[in-house]
């Protein structure tokens, strides 16, 4: 008698693994895998070997032949239910196993990839980031440098924080999506706020992820270019300040090309005194 309840305890685990087989099956990236459908046929019939196998426990069941303790519920539990089983989840392992080495693989490579990109994008001298209908969902620390909010404080939040107003954040919105719109990507001179409080320029371009559908979101990079217009207009300044003095002083002047001789520029008094 004893033996029975052996058989019912080998034959629970074994079917629980079955059921749980059938509910991974359920997953269509896993029914596709190569070797699957051998997998669950062989523990399929393995369970069916086992619960045969309870039958030949109570010989009153001799009468149906196939079961209770006959030469064909043997034969249907030996060969068919184990060996077949047995024979169908090899060749299931065989092809799967590669497979799972190979996906395994990838995810190394693409951890990999990730590890480069994060260590790329954290040591890059502009701002990246990523925004889903305005709101920031990840920044580099570029940016958190540039602005005095820490990446913490900026994620998940409206990109309204890092404007000065509502008018240049409106502006931009409009501008910059009209331009993702017409062209793919979009660049825009505008102006952020930091944390303390203080305003300045910068060059703001973005691409969508997937131009059809913007919901997926927006990259960004940002360039504080505040210096830069500094310089531009210390050379507008001066280049005004050099055409005053230029064209008011009372000499005649002339500019040729000290290669060439062809006249590059002549002043007013210049003009009047040889017309």
């Amino acid at each position: 008698m004893s033996d029975i309840y052996l058989e019912i305890f080998r034959a629970i685990p074994v079917f629980v693994i079955f059921i749980l087989l059938l509910l991974h099956s359920r997953d269509e990236s896993i029914r596709k895998l190569k070797g699957w459908p051998f997998i669950i046929t062989g523990f399929g019939l393995i369970l069916f070997g086992v619960l045969i196998d309870i039958t030949d426990n109570f010989p009153n069941l001799n009468q149906f032949i196939i079961i209770g303790d006959t030469k064909y519920q043997a034969f249907l539990e030996k060969v068919i239910g184990y060996l077949l089983g047995f024979l169908l989840l090899a060749v299931g392992f065989s092809i799967w196993l590669p497979l799972v080495k190979k996906i395994k693989s990838s995810e190394n490579a693409l951890q990999e990839n990730e590890q480069l990109l994060s260590s790329i994008f954290r040591s890059a001298p502009i701002g990246i980031g990523l925004v889903v209908n305005r709101v920031f969902l990840w920044t580099n620390e570029r940016i958190s440098e540039m602005t005095g909010y820490s990446m913490t404080e900026l994620r998940n939040q409206s990109s309204r924080m890092v404007y000065p107003s509502d008018e240049e954040f409106e502006w931009v919105g409009k501008e910059k999506y009209k331009l993702i719109t017409e062209h793919g990507t979009g660049s825009v001179e505008t102006k952020w706020q930091k944390k303390n409080g203080e305003v300045f320029d910068v060059l703001l371009s973005s691409t969508p992820l997937d131009l059809d559908d913007l919901s997926k979101g927006v990259t960004f990079t940002v360039l504080d270019i505040t210096q830069r217009k500094k310089v531009m207009l210390a050379l507008e300044e001066s280049e005004e300040r050099y055409r005053e003095i230029f064209n008011d002083t009372s000499d005649g002047i002339i500019i040729l090309d000290a290669r060439t001789g062809n006249i590059i520029d002549v002043n007013n008094a210049f003009t009047e005194l040889f017309g």
